[in-house]
């Protein structure tokens, strides 16, 4: 009933329009290998003893076990790779008064993307709107954030999932990583669409989740349990997608937020080996990721699958784990 629920919400937006979408004129780049047999594939964000992001690492850096076994790395993506960012905010009557930071801030963040790097703008309130498909047209981001409004119910488990839908239809069989940033109160009012709706579309869609809660110090005063609940679940998404989430003050830590993936994105890796047999259905993989030349070095990873006709980085599944070097 979930999956018939998430399809007609789909359905209906895209029928009636409340799903604008603006299609990027940027020329998709076909990947340059495929695989006749399924690969595992690896994301791995490395920091420092200090949580820094560690830029310039290369293929010989990494050494990849799956169950206590080296693997041989097949494919690796550097950081340097294109990355595609949908940028998700949340327009419910709530965050009226935030709106003119959300602008700002967002500009901010966007104006960060790299040459090649392209964004997604969309919102959500009672209904979920594309404002600006994948561009990397920054004059086209920014004027999106001009026609921010705040009003309504707060939808938020259904913008997770409209949004992860069209990040992954139009980044599609592309090489280029991906991730979805949304900010948000965390607290959904109005949904069609649970938590095990999202759950399941970000480990299928194999993109990383970046929440970013608000929360007020009235609010906590008011509604302790219903918040820790709710961020919970945002912590939950994130922490399945390999992402990761950061509970900021209104006033303050949003644009730290903000700066914080952004660096991570810049330096993000993805590497890639053969599945055990050929099919990862046979042992779940129990992945671990080295780097032997940084041995303070430590390592975020997501795990996602490959089919074998499809495109490297179309991923179908995945989980993740935190390991330390």
């Amino acid at each position: 009933m979930r999956r018939v629920a998430a399809a007609a919400i789909v359905l209906t937006l895209t029928s009636t329009g409340t799903l604008a979408q603006r299609h990027s004129s940027a020329t998709e780049q076909r990947p340059t290998f495929r695989s006749g047999v399924e690969l595992i594939v690896v994301r791995v964000t490395v920091t420092d003893s200090q949580q820094r992001p560690m830029a310039g690492l290369t293929k010989k850096d990494f050494v990849v076990l799956d169950r206590g076994v080296p693997q041989q790395v097949s494919h690796f993506l550097s950081s340097q790779v294109p990355v595609d960012v949908a940028l998700l905010l949340d327009t419910s009557s709530s965050m009226r008064p935030m709106v003119p930071k959300l602008r700002s801030t967002a500009a901010t963040f966007l104006n960060r993307l790299r040459p090649g790097d392209r964004g997604l703008v969309a919102t959500f309130n009672d209904r979920i709107e594309i404002l600006e498909n994948l561009t990397g047209d920054g004059n086209r981001l920014q004027d999106a954030l001009e026609r921010l409004h705040a009003r309504g119910d707060t939808s938020l488990y259904d913008g997770i999932y409209v949004t992860l839908g069209s990040l992954s239809s139009a980044s599609r069989n592309a090489e280029r990583r991906q991730a979805l940033v949304v900010l948000s109160d965390g607290l959904d009012t109005a949904s069609n669409l649970g938590l095990e709706d999202v759950r399941q579309q970000a480990i299928e869609s194999g993109v990383p989740i970046y929440p970013i809660v608000l929360i007020s110090d009235q609010r906590v005063a008011v509604r302790p349990l219903e918040n820790r609940l709710r961020v919970f679940d945002l912590v939950e998404i994130a922490r399945e997608s390999g992402g990761q989430v950061f509970r900021v003050d209104e006033a303050t830590g949003l644009k730290d937020a903000y700066a914080t993936i952004a660096r991570e994105l810049s330096t993000q890796y993805v590497l890639a080996y053969t599945a055990p047999n050929g099919n990862h259905a046979a042992a779940s993989p129990r992945v671990e990721v080295r780097i032997p030349a940084h041995p303070e070095a430590e390592t975020r990873v997501h795990i996602g699958y490959t089919n074998r006709n499809r495109a490297f980085l179309d991923d179908n599944g995945g989980g993740n784990r935190r390991s330390n070097n």
